[in-house]
């Protein structure tokens, strides 16, 4: 099958926008993900760190710079707003979640990001924009294993929150099987901080 034809020099890379969880709710939700592996036999645990998507794009790495200007005064914008976290949620019939209660914080912030989209596509694919905000536990069960989890976890609590100052930007290439962080843009015109070396997938 021969390659789509690209223009020599253009990159197209592809971009995650999320909600970075902090370190303390982090390794209490990665621990839990172990959890789940251990008592269920899942092959292998839910890939990357978590955190809270936003949006998902392709775009040619021409134009990162301007897109990392937009996204900027986009933060610089917003008050900075509490996450709540309780209990847990199935997505049927293959993934287990920790619920979200004030989603619409999240959805609001969403919204400001969407009128970004003409210039969040590589001219074949759209941008997609997160619509029910959630933390994921476990992915890719089979209907047995979403089952017995949901069995167990209906019975089990799950509070926390945390405070959203910021949201990240991340990229990588098609050869590439990991994301890596591009950049982290403050709320209310705190200064963006500089990505850490963080791997995402």
């Amino acid at each position: 099958m021969e390659k789509p034809f690209q223009l020599p020099g253009v990159h197209i890379y592809e971009y995650l926008l999320l909600l970075r969880i902090p370190g303390g709710l982090c390794r209490r939700i990665e621990e839990e993900r172990e959890i789940i592996v251990r008592e269920f036999g899942l092959k292998q645990p839910q890939p990357g760190r978590p955190n809270i998507p936003l949006a998902h794009f392709r775009m040619m790495k021409q134009s990162e710079e301007k897109m990392i200007q937009r996204l900027e005064k986009i933060a610089e914008g917003q008050k900075p707003f509490q996450v709540g976290l309780q209990d847990y949620r199935g997505y049927p019939m293959h993934a287990l979640l920790v619920d979200v209660v004030n989603q619409q914080k999240i959805l609001d912030l969403v919204k400001s990001i969407k009128p970004l989209r003409k210039w969040m596509q590589d001219g074949k694919e759209a941008p997609y924009f997160i619509s029910d905000p959630n933390i994921v536990l476990a992915g890719r069960l089979t209907n047995d294993q979403y089952i017995a989890i949901m069995n167990e976890y209906m019975r089990r609590k799950f509070r926390d929150q945390f405070l959203v100052e910021s949201f990240l930007l991340l990229r990588k290439s098609k050869e590439e099987e990991i994301y890596t962080p591009v950049k982290e843009f403050g709320f209310q015109k705190k200064a963006a901080k500089k990505a850490q070396p963080v791997l995402f997938s």
